[in-house]
């Protein structure tokens, strides 16, 4: 059985571009006139989901594998650019986003990361005060003047239990135990300044202000049975996330004083009505939240066709159509809960200026050149060819077609000139990244993968079901197909992205004859046509790579290799970026193999 694939969510992942630069300057390969790094190459090994990974045998032949595409993908890379795809308008936008995305991740380090320290003695005290708890007595006021007034009468402690508040303050008693690292900051060092018995001053936090009193002070178990080591780690990155969060609101009132980011009101508005009417009758009377999906988005294009082409936000030096916000909410799923769905407009508003303030930062880190930093510039280049490699791609997709005649012939000969592989697979499919993770955390637990497809699935129909599918043609429901024929019955894989929902699915069964259930030749006409179409281009991109390696050239350094140190658990990683936001750490590579078993044609296979 092939072990869950964990979902991990790393903090400027391990290994990550940004830590070091061993292993840029070592290659393990070469495709025409582009060098394949050995950190490159470990990194898109260790980041992506994969099969067979649990033995020795089999990591070398999957590192080899994976060697192989990679070649595959800078040949591709070099074929984009010798026909100018890298020009393409398209292009230069997805690489801008992810300099931004990258510039704006290493402006945080710079002006966030890099400028915290935590001194000896915030650990000593951080790990003196972790080792206890306090319990307290509260008074809780919506006004600084009441809190004020009161604690101005509080001269002795026992005053503190027999004042009486006035009803006409908006105040409340109440008592907590503070446990360090899970209070308001402000709230925490308060306490911990309380010995037994004394009244705090007046403290801010959050929307209000309080006045403690310690009523006790007790060991903390949990953390005083934990290793001094251990200890000292969770304490350096409390302190050191509570002076990040401190720093990041210095930095931003100071880089914004002469941006410009606004959102205009009356598309705003028409935006947020247009969303509330769909979200309203998207509702049903179990839901909570409503999402704002694909579907839901074209029904929000068509009640704001007039103005999608309209400016609804200015970042900057670039501004937001309301249509390219409507895909920006599709792709942030954009979700409001029952109780807010009459308050659109506030928490629109909210998303567009935490993205805005996302944007302009992204611009900031562009205009000072961080994108051009060395190690972020390896970053970028290798989402370059991954861009670009799969607008060759696309490319080559669009130069393949197949005529009736074809098709005809093709349904002639099914059965014994080139059968489709089917394959049966029972399958989860969740709206979101978050969703899968725990639908995965109660598999993981014991929980039949039937049970948990009925609970978290996004099909209705797979719900009654369990999420078994019928056989369908590898050629279908790529990648899916194609990876499902190169598992074996029980193995599962995932989680992967297909279309806009996140996937994870277990191999029922695969045949390698097909079966048409259809009746009429219309429709078998038609998938005749799908599959032999994809059939074609598989073929043609096989023997265009093949084509393209034998005129550029190509090396696999085996013994270099081989001394890649990888590891057997295979993952998906993902890059929480700095000032908010995530990306994939490294781009997916896609399974590029058969080219070097096939004998590159004469005849020129693409212009």
């Amino acid at each position: 059985m092939q072990p869950v694939i964990l979902l991990l969510l790393l903090f400027f992942a391990v290994n990550s571009f940004a830590q070091t630069d061993s292993g840029w300057d070592r290659y393990v390969g070469r495709a025409g006139d582009v060098y394949i790094s050995e950190k490159e190459f470990q990194q898109r090994f260790e980041m992506l989901p994969a099969l067979n990974r649990q033995r020795k045998s089999q990591i070398d032949i999957a590192k080899r594998e994976l060697m192989l595409s990679l070649v595959a993908e800078k040949l591709l890379v070099q074929e984009a650019r010798s026909r100018n795809l890298d020009s393409d308008s398209l292009y230069q936008h997805a690489m801008l986003e992810i300099r931004k995305l990258l510039a704006r991740d290493q402006l945080y380090r710079e002006e966030i990361s890099q400028k915290v320290s935590v001194a000896p003695r915030e650990i000593t005290a951080g790990i003196q005060a972790a080792r206890k708890q306090i319990l307290t007595a509260f008074i809780y006021f919506d006004d600084e003047e009441e809190a004020r007034f009161v604690r101005e009468r509080l001269k002795r402690p026992a005053d503190f239990d027999t004042f009486i508040l006035d009803s006409s303050m908006n105040a409340l008693r109440d008592t907590a135990s503070i446990v360090w690292g899970e209070a308001l900051p402000a709230i925490e060092q308060a306490a911990y300044k309380l010995r037994a018995g004394e009244i705090s001053p007046v403290v801010q936090a959050g929307e209000g202000y309080y006045i403690l009193k310690c009523i006790s002070v007790t060991p903390n178990s949990f953390f005083s049975s934990m290793p001094t080591q251990s200890l000292r780690e969770r304490v350096v990155e409390r302190i050191r996330s509570i002076k990040e969060r401190e720093r990041v609101d210095e930095f931003l009132r100071a880089a914004f004083t002469d941006q410009v980011a606004y959102s205009r009101p009356q598309p705003l508005k028409a935006l947020a009505d247009a969303i509330t009417v769909v979200f309203s009758e998207q509702l049903q009377p179990v839901d909570s939240t409503v999402v704002m999906t694909s579907v839901a988005a074209g029904l929000v294009r068509a009640k704001v066709s007039s103005i999608l082409n309209d400016t609804l936000t200015v970042v900057g030096d670039t501004y937001w159509s309301v249509g390219s916000v409507i895909e920006r909410l599709v792709l942030k799923r954009f979700e409001v809960s029952r109780e807010n769905l009459n308050r659109m407009f506030p928490r629109l508003n909210i998303d567009i200026g935490f993205w805005a303030q996302q944007e302009l930062l992204g611009q900031e880190g562009v205009r000072r050149g961080l994108d051009r930093r060395p190690d972020v510039q390896r970053q970028i280049e290798v989402w370059e060819h991954a861009t670009l490699a799969a607008m060759m791609k696309e490319y080559a997709r669009r130069q393949t077609q197949v005529t009736d005649e074809e098709v005809w012939k093709y349904l002639q000969h099914t059965n014994s000139a080139a059968p489709i592989p089917h394959v049966q697979i029972r399958e989860l499919r969740t709206g979101s990244i978050e969703q899968m993770q725990q639908a995965l955390a109660e598999l993981q637990r014991g929980t039949p993968f039937a049970e948990i497809i009925k609970r978290w699935s996004i099909d209705e129909n797979a719900k009654q079901s369990g999420g078994l599918s019928g056989f369908f043609p590898i050629t279908e429901r790529s990648p899916i197909g194609t990876i499902a024929w190169r598992m074996e019955p029980g193995q599962r894989y995932g989680p992967i992205g297909v279309a806009d929902t996140v996937s994870y699915f277990e191999l029922v069964a695969k045949k390698a004859q097909p079966e048409l259930a259809d009746t009429s030749f219309a429709s078998r006409k038609e998938r005749a046509a799908g599959e032999l179409a994809e059939m074609k281009r598989k073929r043609m991109l096989t023997l265009f790579v093949s084509q393209s390696a034998a005129r550029r050239g190509f090396d696999v350094y085996e013994d270099r290799l081989k001394k890649v140190e990888v590891t057997p658990t295979p993952m998906m990683t993902f890059r929480l970026l700095g000032f908010g936001g995530r990306m994939f750490e490294v781009p997916f590579v896609d399974p590029q193999m058969e080219w070097l078993d096939t004998e590159p044609p004469s005849e020129t296979i693409l212009p």
